[in-house]
């Protein structure tokens, strides 16, 4: 299984007293992986979040980061229109990536994911139950 980040939760994602993490920082740590594509604008995000991209470094060390092909994401993100959200990139990714596990605090992204890829959204530790088996090649 496989989860993507949004940049508005990497604060709370890299905060240690973060409760609502803990469950993700964990899987993540076991068994999980986040997916990332260097596009422009991932690239972007994360240049403004320094830890979060060293963290991300660290992760991708560990075998913990599906990358995917930044062209195929464009090129997806390309394809999309009529969003409620501003993050086509994101949404791109899920679908190039098969991803259906979105971790963000975006209200109009998570109604884009929840109808075009047809997923789910982590934001607390209450949806720790999303957090399944690692199935990412």
């Amino acid at each position: 299984m496989c989860v993507i980040l949004d940049a508005n939760s990497y604060s709370d994602f890299l905060d240690p007293e973060n409760t609502n993490m803990h469950p993700l920082r964990k899987w993540i740590g076991d068994r999980g992986k986040l997916v990332y594509a260097p596009t422009r604008r991932m690239r972007d995000e994360l240049e403004k979040y320094g830890d979060m991209k060293k963290r991300l470094v660290e992760y991708a060390q560990a075998g913990r980061v599906k990358e995917v092909d930044k062209d195929e994401v464009d090129a997806k993100e390309a394809e999309l229109i009529g969003l409620s959200s501003d993050d086509g990139h994101i949404v791109a990714l899920a679908i190039v990536a098969e991803v259906s596990v979105l971790v963000s605090r975006d209200k109009n992204l998570h109604d884009d994911f929840k109808k075009i890829v047809n997923g789910r959204v982590y934001q607390n530790e209450k949806h720790k139950h999303l957090l399944r088996r690692d199935t990412c090649p």
